[in-house]
């Protein structure tokens, strides 16, 4: 039976047993333990960026970023070397050590590039252009040649640079051998090393022996090399055997793999002096003469075309002709000479292509120093040296070349290697520009994130883009990468460009921040995105700090991360209007041309026989995810400031008018609980603004003014609307008790509202238990208590809504209306179901309470604000039959209560416990 895999012994996991769970275990710890080890290494970048962050100055920012490199590779080393011990000869595993292995590697790269495009190697370049070519001299080495000419041009600093880095990569990839195996296997020698061709020589010694010659064998005979020195095949124009063939090429794979891993002249010389071809090594590095330090160098072989222009030229027209040599020998001397067409027929990956263009480049470069300088030997005069310009665009070019050959565009899709390219081919802000697009290209197609991309621009990227983009290791590195860019200067700013393009130049660059950030929240990294959210424009950074936190439920994290906001000079209050925006903004839309048609449900219900009812549990819905995702937003408002008191109102009175006029209730009640006033001004102003040290004066004043006023409640002239507006509590100075309680006016009438209607609520479902439970004497008892307690809550919330002016107070002409909607919509509810509370307890408390109804139609009658909204609802009829069916049940309360025989005559209204019996026939006699 074949071993099955790891997918399939976790899919047959189904039976609950030991040896199942510890296989599951098995399974999945090293996942665990991955996971473990990338969450380690986030949070270990981001105390890197803030030490950076905070310390660095612009004296030595090129240095302290260079050490900010160097700590992002210690930490991927760390990664690695705890991951080797976990991975194995899977696939996947591997892979995942490559990527790794990259990345730390990407960071050398990144801070080594660093170092040759600073300010520092530009000035001292610039010096050394003009005094370093007049110190050269016919007798100078040309290893000194060399340095003066790497002092003079920082473009050949970054090939070396380059160059370099790809030599040490190379040399991690294995042993040399083990490259070459393949074609050695097919020469069929074993163990046996030798420049004699063994197959050749056999055949030549047989044709000798048939033919019976002791000379030479005629070369033209039949196509086989007749001799056996090295470079008989070319000589002659003939072929070895092909055992010898592949034994040729393998030789000269491995003078490439030398050449690629940096090798210097005394290691040539070594390896191919024990296989006994001596002769490879001087054609591989061209000469081994010169000083010991540029023997110790990889780069001898460049060195020493100062001093042998005649080799430079015989490798060139070798490399050339194709009838000559194999292609891989070819390439071994087209890297040599520089050409890099020719050198490219060895190429086998991404890193090869690019070390066989930057090879050729730099010399390139070489020589133009070389030309300079031997004009100078001819004419002394001329001392400074204009080094050749840029040669981005080649390398610009191969980029784009690689993405689209067949032959590399996998490996140009793999993790990170688009960032590895880019660092050596892309100008910086050119390439976080394209990623920032990807970024929001994959939010746009695949909906990652997509909530922290607001554009309307369409994109479209490169597939490599796309892989890069949707990477998360890679979007972490690309952020730190342009962080760190940012902070020395590195990104230029197009000046030139206008507002919309340079609008979304800034949007598309940041979306690489705003992507990493998304990562962050999907990880539940809260406390590390206030730093990276700072590092974004003012305006993107409170909109997606706002996107991000809404998720966060506990007050303490909520805490902590507004005092991280603060720390990184974020203001604190524009992100808590994100929140609350973020997390109400698709309902609020409804309400921008305001809310139109109520369509909520009326909360009273008309039975056939008898008084208006309150509906049973009218609030008592689940509340969807969105109406919680909105009540999370605004309990951020605990931590607004004072000065931003008044924009805090507004947004929570808003939310409240839109759920009043969706008929939200059971909404409603949670965010008058969950958010209430008094609790969001006492955490957030210390002082709790439910009650106002000038509330009663000014709500006299206020009745006055109603009072003396002939328009109608809402309406007023302009001017003195222009009054009103300019001494709007929201647009008020100040941060005195009174200033702030004026400002929460609005706010603290709508919750006393839904405090209103959720007091009836609770009132009716008791009342409907009693009322089930009638013909059980002792269990009305026994609730009679809760009854009174719930009737009290009635009363109290039921105060402040039959005030005069209440919610008569609008800061504009459209909040006005809205009100007025709110008043015309719920207060003849409220009255019409405080009436019912009131009916009902004078029947199952006491007859006293059927007296307040009558007292209620007296507040009615005096109160102007609650009678226009009768008027404007139409419900007039509605409130006198419920008046008088009130005044019904009052009469015949009043004769149940008259004299009894025997008894002592008491008042009307004295109190009188009704029993059931009485109270049916009471209410039949009401029908």
């Amino acid at each position: 039976m074949a071993e099955l895999s790891k997918m399939d012994l976790l899919i047959d996991f189904t039976e609950d047993d030991e040896h199942s769970q510890a296989n599951l275990h098995d399974f999945l710890q090293p996942l665990h333990d991955t996971a473990e080890r990338v969450s380690k290494q986030v949070e270990a970048f981001a105390r890197c960026l803030h030490k950076f962050q905070a310390q660095h100055n612009s004296s030595d920012v090129w240095d302290d970023a260079s050490q900010l490199f160097d700590q992002f590779c210690a930490i991927t080393q760390t990664r690695e070397d705890s991951s080797i011990s976990s991975f194995d000869s899977d696939e996947d595993f591997q892979s995942q050590l490559q990527k790794i292995q990259l990345e730390r590697d990407i960071w050398v790269l990144a801070k080594n590039l660093l170092l040759s495009r600073g300010p520092k190697a530009a000035n001292d370049a610039h010096h050394s252009q003009s005094e370093r070519l007049k110190e050269l001299h016919q007798y100078t080495t040309s290893s000194d040649l060399w340095n003066a000419f790497l002092d003079s041009d920082t473009v050949a600093q970054e090939y070396e640079t380059v160059l370099v880095w790809l030599h040490e990569r190379r040399a991690q990839s294995g042993d040399i051998q083990t490259k070459v195996s393949s074609t050695l296997s097919q020469a069929n020698r074993g163990d046996v090393q030798s420049a004699v061709p063994l197959y050749t020589s056999h055949e030549i010694k047989k044709k000798k022996r048939l033919a019976g010659r002791v000379g030479p064998l005629d070369p033209t005979a039949d196509g086989l090399a007749s001799q056996l020195d090295p470079d008989a095949p070319t000589r002659q124009r003939a072929r070895l055997d092909p055992q010898d063939e592949y034994y040729e090429e393998a030789a000269w794979q491995v003078c490439w793999e030398m050449l690629r891993r940096g090798a210097t002249s005394s290691e040539l010389s070594k390896w191919w002096t024990d296989t006994k071809e001596p002769y490879r090594a001087l054609v591989c590095s061209n000469t081994s003469c010169g000083p010991e330090p540029a023997r110790t160098s990889p780069f001898q072989r460049v060195m020493n075309l100062a001093s042998n222009a005649q080799w430079l030229r015989l490798c060139k027209a070798v490399a050339s002709d194709s009838t000559f040599a194999d292609h891989v020998q070819r390439a071994v001397l087209g890297l040599l000479c520089g050409e890099s067409t020719i050198s490219n027929l060895a190429c086998e990956d991404v890193d090869d292509m690019v070390f066989s263009l930057v090879n050729g480049l730099l010399i390139q470069r070489y020589m133009h120093y070389l030309s300079a300088y031997r004009q100078k030997l001819q004419n002394s005069a001329l001392h400074s040296f204009q080094p050749l310009p840029s040669d981005q665009s080649q390398i610009t070019s191969l980029l784009e070349s690689l993405q689209s050959s067949p032959d590399f565009r996998d490996e140009m899709l793999s993790p990170h290697k688009y960032i590895e390219m880019a660092l050596i081919a892309v100008e910086y802000r050119n390439f976080f520009h394209e990623m920032g697009q990807g970024a929001v290209y994959i939010a746009q197609t695949t909906g990652l994130f997509n909530h922290l991309f607001h554009v309307s621009q369409h994109v479209e990227v490169s597939e490599c883009i796309q892989a890069t983009a949707s990477d998360a290791d890679s979007v972490r590195i690309i952020a730190h990468l342009q962080l760190a860019f940012q902070a020395i200067g590195a990104l230029s700013v197009n000046h030139s460009a206008d507002n919309e393009t340079a609008f979304y130049e800034r949007y598309y660059i940041e979306s690489n921040i705003a992507s990493y950030i998304g990562y962050l929240q999907q990880d539940k990294k809260w406390s590390l995105i206030p730093l990276y959210a700072s590092k974004l424009s003012k305006k993107r950074c409170s909109t997606v700090l706002g996107l991000t936190m809404i998720d966060i439920t506990d007050n303490k994290e909520r805490g902590q991360l507004v005092r991280l906001m603060r720390k990184y000079n974020i203001n604190v209050a524009e992100v808590l209007f994100a929140i609350a925006v973020s997390a109400t903004d698709s309902r609020l839309a409804d309400f921008r041309d305001g809310l139109g048609e109520f369509e909520a449900p009326r909360i009273t219900e008309k039975p056939p026989k008898g008084q208006v009812k309150i509906r049973s549990a009218f609030m008592s819905d689940d509340i969807s995810d969105e109406e919680d995702k909105a009540i999370l937003g605004v309990e951020w408002y605990r931590w607004v400031d004072a000065e931003n008191w008044g924009r805090a109102c507004f947004s929570i009175s808003t939310l409240y008018k839109l759920w009043l006029a969706k008929g939200r209730y059971s909404a409603l009640r949670s965010l008058a609980q969950r958010a209430s006033l008094a609790d969001l001004s006492l955490a957030a102003l210390s002082m709790n603004l439910y009650f106002g040290s000038d509330e009663e004066d000014e709500d006299a004043e206020g009745d006055k003014k109603m009072d003396d006023s002939d328009e109608p409640s809402g309406v007023m002239s302009p001017r003195k609307r222009q009054e009103k507006r300019s001494r709007h509590p929201l647009a008020a100075e100040g941060t005195s008790r009174e200033v702030l309680f004026n400002k929460s006016a609005v706010w603290m009438q709508l919750e006393q509202l839904v405090n209103a209607l959720q007091a009836l609520e609770e009132w009716q479902d008791l009342a409907d238990t009693v009322n089930a439970n009638r013909n059980n004497p002792a269990a009305v008892r026994s609730m009679k208590r809760e009854l009174r307690e719930a009737l009290g809550q009635v009363e109290t919330a039921m105060m402040p809504v039959l005030t005069q002016g209440f919610l008569c107070h609008a800061f504009d002409e459209k909040e006005a209306k809205v009100l007025e909607k709110i008043r015309t919509k719920y207060l003849p509810e409220l009255v019409l179901g405080y009436n019912s509370v009131l009916f009902f307890a004078g029947h199952a408390i006491s007859r006293t309470w059927l007296g307040n109804c009558m007292e209620l139609a007296n507040i009615l009658a005096a109160t102007p604000s609650l009678t226009d909204a009768f008027v404007h609802s139409g419900r007039m009829r509605e409130m006198v039959s419920a008046f008088a069916l009130d005044g019904q049940s009052l009469l015949l309360a009043n004769e149940a209560g008259s004299k009894k025989p025997g008894e002592k005559k008491v008042k009307a209204l004295d109190m009188w416990q009704v029993r059931w019996k009485d109270l049916s026939r009471s209410m039949d006699s009401v029908d």
